[in-house]
C-alpha cells in the first residue's frame, strides 16, 4: 500500500511540474519584452486613451485574463448622461484608440529597429465583430505599417503586428504605437467593451524575402509573402486600410494581385494639404535595382469600390520626381503608365503607389496587378 501511494505521489509531482513548466513558457519567446500584462491599475495608466467617452477597469475574472492576475477592461460609451464639454457622444464622432507612447516604455519601443513584432491579446466582449487597426506614428507625425484585424465576438483574439523594420536600414524614432477600434454599429449600439492583456514586443528577426518577379516585372503578387515588399503609410492622417493577396488575375502573366481596402482618415477629413495628402504603398529598396535600363513602368488597377479614385505611380530620383496620375472610375480597370526615360542618368531612390482622394470616401477597394517595365 505504501509503495502504491508513493507511486501515485510521484506521478502527481511529475504532472504538477509539467503544468508549471507549460504555464511559464506558453505565452512569449525568449526575445520578447513585456510592455504590460495589466497586473494592476498602474499598468492601465501607462497607455493613452484617446477620442472616446468611457471608463477603464482592472478586470480579475479568470475568463478575461490570458497572462498574470488581471487584464484591462475598457468600455467605450456611446451614450452618456453627462456628455463632455466638446459635445455629446464623442465616440460616435471620432474613431477611438489606445496608444503605447515610446517615452513611457523607455528603450523597448524607442526605435523601429528595437522590435520586429508587436503582440497583444484582445477579448471582444460584444455580440458583434470589431475591427482593430494598428499604426506606428513616427516623430515626424507620419504613420506607417498600417495593418488590420477583425476581432471575433465573445472570444480572445491573439494579434501580432509587424513593425516592417526591414524597410529601415537606419533607425527611425517611434512616437507611439496606436490601436484604433472601428465599430460598424457605433450609431446603434450603447457601448463597446474590450479587454486587453499580454502585450509585448519581440525583436526576433523575421525572415524577409524580396518579392519575386518575372523578367519584365518590377514586382509581382504571387503569394501573401510578396506583400512584405510593400510598406503602407500616410504622411499625416492614418486611414482604415487592409492589404491582402488574392488570386485575381488582372493580367494573364500574373498569378494573383494585391487587394487594397481603404476608407476615410481617422482624424478630420480636412486635415489634408497638397503636400501631405495621399495614402502610399512604398516598394522595398531591393526592388528598385530591377528598374535599371527601363524606359516605362505600368500597372493595371481595377476599382471595385463605389467611388472613383485617383491612383498615381510615383518614381523619385536624385534631381526629379515623376508622377503619372490616373482617375479610375468605379467598376473600371485602367492602366497607370509612367514614362521614366528621362531618368537614365539618375539613381532612383523611391517608387510608390498613391491614392490621393481616399480621405473623402467611406469605403473603397482596389486590385493592383504587378508593376511591369519596358
Amino acid at each position: 500500500m505504501k509503495k502504491f501511494l508513493a507511486n501515485i505521489l510521484a506521478i502527481f509531482s511529475i504532472l504538477t511540474f509539467c503544468v508549471a513548466c507549460n504555464k511559464e513558457t506558453a505565452n512569449v519567446n525568449d526575445s520578447a519584452i513585456m510592455l504590460s500584462s495589466f497586473e494592476s491599475y498602474y499598468d492601465i495608466q501607462k497607455i493613452a486613451l484617446q477620442d472616446f467617452t468611457g471608463r477603464v477597469d482592472f478586470e480579475e475574472n479568470a475568463k478575461l485574463i490570458t497572462e498574470g492576475k488581471g487584464s484591462a477592461r475598457i468600455t467605450f460609451l456611446y451614450e452618456t448622461d453627462t456628455p463632455p464639454q466638446a459635445g455629446a457622444q464623442v465616440s460616435r464622432d471620432k474613431t477611438p484608440y489606445i496608444a503605447f507612447r515610446a517615452h513611457v516604455y523607455a528603450d523597448e519601443i524607442k526605435k523601429i529597429n528595437d522590435f520586429d513584432t508587436f503582440h497583444i491579446d484582445i477579448y471582444n466582449d460584444n455580440e458583434r465583430t470589431i475591427d482593430v487597426v494598428f499604426n506606428i506614428q513616427l516623430e515626424d507625425k507620419s504613420f506607417i505599417a498600417a495593418q488590420r484585424h477583425t476581432l471575433i465576438a465573445k472570444k480572445w483574439n491573439s494579434l501580432d503586428f509587424s513593425s516592417f523594420r526591414h524597410f529601415y536600414p537606419l533607425d527611425e524614432n517611434v512616437a507611439e504605437i496606436r490601436l484604433y477600434f472601428v465599430d460598424a454599429e457605433k450609431y446603434t449600439a450603447k457601448d463597446m467593451q474590450l479587454c486587453f492583456d499580454n502585450c509585448y514586443v519581440s525583436d526576433e528577426e523575421q525572415q524577409f524575402t524580396v518579392a519575386s518577379a518575372g523578367d519584365n516585372k518590377i514586382i509581382s503578387f504571387n503569394s501573401a509573402d510578396d506583400l512584405d515588399s510593400l510598406l503602407n503609410y500616410a504622411k499625416t492622417v492614418p486611414a482604415i486600410v487592409g492589404t491582402s493577396f488574392v488570386k485575381l488575375n488582372l493580367d494573364s502573366t500574373d498569378k494573383g494581385s494585391l487587394r487594397l481596402e481603404y476608407g476615410v482618415g481617422f482624424n478630420s477629413l480636412y486635415d489634408i494639404t497638397s503636400e501631405t495628402q495621399g495614402y502610399y504603398l512604398k516598394l522595398h529598396n531591393d526592388v528598385l535595382d530591377r528598374i535599371k535600363d527601363a524606359s516605362q513602368l505600368s500597372m493595371k488597377v481595377k476599382n471595385a469600390g463605389t467611388n472613383d479614385v485617383y491612383v498615381s505611380l510615383i518614381v523619385k530620383a536624385q534631381k526629379q520626381n515623376l508622377v503619372s496620375k490616373v482617375l479610375i472610375p468605379s467598376g473600371e480597370t485602367e492602366n497607370v503608365v509612367l514614362d521614366i526615360s528621362s531618368l537614365t542618368e539618375e539613381n532612383i531612390t523611391d517608387v510608390s503607389i498613391m491614392m490621393d482622394n481616399w480621405n473623402v470616401m467611406q469605403h473603397g477597394v482596389l486590385y493592383l496587378s504587378s508593376i511591369s517595365k519596358t
